[in-house]
């Protein structure tokens, strides 16, 4: 029996917990890699899917509290019931599914994108999901009834383990490495070698190992009551660092867009803090953490408007630093209000997932209807203030201090707080119109340079097109278009005499039409239907071409596959924000554009960026498809030039070096750093400009 005990508790338990808790947390990048094509690329896919888990971890723990009411044999029954049914789920979806299921999109309702989100992830992941998240509580409160705590908390310990091995071995290691086709053959895999482990685990546990006096045991425990602020804060607590990390995720998602290497960090730094609170610290330790969370939340706060002029690698680090020094001291205030009853667990674990996933709903769903930029991020900031000067009150003032001397401590900080707020701005521009979407923030506002005025649209916080208020001005290019820029010399010096046919991914302010005079027809695609509105609201590119232009709501890529027609130039500038989606430069992609373009025709993307080098994307595609290829950089800056990086590609090398041949472009070469994009794998670490 010892060495069966032994068995159970040294193997069988931490290896089942270890691989559920590996596969919650790989899941999640996994799905969004499956998603991000089908929904536009938006950094929105990842933190709605943020938001699903969450939810349907808590769904997960809301059953284990019902469970455990059950007895052992009626609750081993049926779980493992619903397991063995979910196992035979996952199996049809791998041998005779698409997973994950997906529908034509109507890109024009955003409602029903959020719709078809949700039910593809519930449909395709949905009941696995939840039974993987039941698995470890169950199994962690099964043995706290058995055995002492110790054994309780290394199985604890083990669930850490296994989160943070999967978030790393996805971002480093599967990602980079594997292809999507054995990412999810492994993960299915995995998944069905965790539901052989989980039964012959419940089985050892309930069946054999637990002596048979201990079967009529149930996991109803003696009933205890907890004080209201307890149950409170169990809710409250998680609630704002989810808050946190779901605010710090869009932020940072705001230049490094949806690559999900990079969106995992801040997740890393919330799982960290968990495993880092939840042990005991020396009074110290916490005294420091608190001036260090005080400290970097108060240099966010300040810092957020500007965060976007900073590398994108000091972004990243700032914002895990951030949530890792911020979420530390909200999860040991968890932890040290944990039940000191062992089968009060089941509604701790409960009631804090419900918090968790509350502050992800208000983040992704409320904040957008009731805010039309990022506001919430400064709420979230200031209530994280709030949280710390009530820890500094207690960690600094004793509790046998005056009443009056610990309270006018957290007025003072409430009316500084107060203060500082009116000062935090996010731009220090007044706005015309701002608009929020699934897609982003838009804001159209008006500048004067040079005694001329202009109207500008921003895309996050990248200017996605301008265009002169003056009459005797206002065919004028601006901006990425300009007649200096790579675009505006290949349109000025197109090597034929007649109008071409052009195929634009992304319609911006529509500056391309300034170029009326060269198209036969000019074909828009624009996945964000806020961006079509605004730019027939407050400028008048279009209307100087109308007829020749349309523009269609939707994907570029999926619109162009399904297109009859041969075009004579493609543009791809679908930037969101300061980032193109991923999918639309894969070696896929290209092989698409280049099959809707007649045999002369020219293929022209969009790279300026100023967190990632493009250049050796742009060479992989041109080694992998056997193209000539250049890079044109135009270095001019006025008051509505901006300085841009164009890159050109064509089965015919002569085309291209005749419109070019005066200038210094740049020839790409077998010699220069080349990467490779495919649709099942990419990486973004090559990319990143030091």
């Amino acid at each position: 029996m010892v060495s069966q005990t032994r068995f159970v508790t040294s193997i069988i338990l931490p290896f089942t917990v270890f691989l559920s808790s590996f596969l919650i947390f790989t899941v999640q990048p996994l799905v969004v890699r499956f998603l991000l094509p089908q929904f536009g690329g938006s950094v929105t896919v990842w933190t709605v899917t943020l938001f699903f888990f969450m939810g349907m971890l808590s769904i997960g723990y809301f059953f284990v509290y019902v469970l455990k009411k059950v007895k052992p044999k009626k609750m081993i029954a049926l779980y493992l019931g619903i397991l063995f049914a979910s196992l035979t789920f996952v199996v049809c979806l791998l041998l005779w599914w698409e997973w994950p299921y997906l529908k034509p999109i109507t890109f024009g309702n955003e409602g029903n994108i959020f719709f078809h989100l949700f039910l593809t992830l519930f449909i395709s992941i949905g009941l696995p999901y939840v039974l993987l998240s039941m698995s470890v509580p169950l199994l962690q409160h099964g043995l706290e009834l058995y055995e002492n705590t110790q054994k309780t908390f290394s199985l604890y310990r083990w669930s850490n383990i296994g989160s943070l091995t999967g978030l790393l071995s996805y971002a480093f290691v599967f990602q980079p490495f594997f292809t999507l086709s054995v990412q999810r053959f492994a993960w299915f895999s995995l998944f069905c070698a965790c539901v052989v482990s989980l039964g012959i685990s419940f089985y050892l546990l309930y069946k054999k190992w637990i002596p048979k006096s201990k079967e009529v045991k149930t996991f109803t425990t003696p009933p205890t009551v907890y004080l209201r602020n307890t149950l409170f804060f169990w809710i409250l607590i998680p609630f704002l660092s989810a808050s946190i990390l779901m605010s710090v995720t869009t932020q940072v998602g705001l230049s490094a867009g949806s690559f999900t290497t990079i969106l995992l960090l801040p997740l890393v730094a919330y799982l960290l803090s968990y495993i880092a609170a939840f042990r005991e610290s020396s009074p110290k330790h916490i005294q420091i953490a608190i001036i260090l969370s005080v400290l970097s939340t108060v240099v966010v706060l300040w810092k957020i408007p500007d965060a976007h002029t900073y590398p994108l690698k000091v972004q990243v680090s700032w914002a895990v630093l951030f949530v890792y020094s911020s979420c530390y001291l909200l999860h040991k205030t968890v932890y040290q209000k944990q039940p000191a009853n062992k089968g009060g667990l089941p509604l701790y674990y409960m009631l804090s997932s419900f918090g968790s996933a509350f502050g992800a709903f208000v983040i992704v769903v409320i904040a957008p209807i009731i805010f039309s930029t990022y506001k919430e991020v400064y709420i979230v900031l200031s209530f994280q203030l709030i949280f710390l000067m009530y820890i500094l009150k207690n960690s600094f003032f004793p509790r046998h201090s005056s009443f009056t001397l610990r309270n006018a401590f957290v007025g003072l900080a409430l009316v500084g707080i107060i203060i500082v707020l009116p000062l935090v701005r996010e731009s220090k521009e007044s706005w015309i119109v701002q608009v929020r979407n699934f897609y982003g923030v838009l804001s159209v506002g008006e500048v004067e340079v040079g005694g001329d005025r202009l109207i500008k649209l921003l895309s996050g916080n990248t200017v996605h097109g301008m265009q002169y208020v003056n009459h005797q001005k206002i065919i004028e290019p601006t901006t990425y278009y300009s007649r200096t820029s790579g675009i505006g010399l290949l349109l000025e010096n197109y090597p034929t005499t007649s109008k071409i046919h052009v195929y634009a991914a992304g319609l911006g302010v529509g500056t391309l039409a300034a170029y009326c005079d060269s198209f036969e027809r000019l074909e828009f695609v624009e996945i964000n239907p806020a961006v079509v509105i605004v730019a027939e609201k407050f400028f008048t590119y279009q209307s100087l071409c109308r007829e020749k232009i349309v523009v269609q709501v939707g994907d570029a890529r999926l619109m162009v596959a399904q297109s009859n027609v041969k075009y004579d130039l493609i543009v791809v500038d679908a930037f969101t924000d300061d980032v193109i989606p991923e999918h639309l430069l894969t070696v896929e992609a290209i092989e698409t554009y280049l099959a809707h373009m007649k045999e002369d025709g020219i293929l022209a993307i969009h790279i300026s960026n100023r967190f990632l080098n493009l250049e050796p994307l742009m060479n992989g595609i041109r080694k992998q498809l056997h193209l000539y290829g250049m890079v044109y950089q135009d270095d001019t800056s006025t008051q509505s030039s901006l300085v841009s990086r164009w890159a050109f590609f064509s089965t015919n090398s002569t085309i291209l070096k005749d419109v070019f041949q005066n200038t210094r472009y740049k020839e790409l070469i077998d010699s220069n750093p080349a990467i490779v994009w495919t649709d099942q794998k990419s990486s973004i670490l090559g990319l990143l400009i030091q």
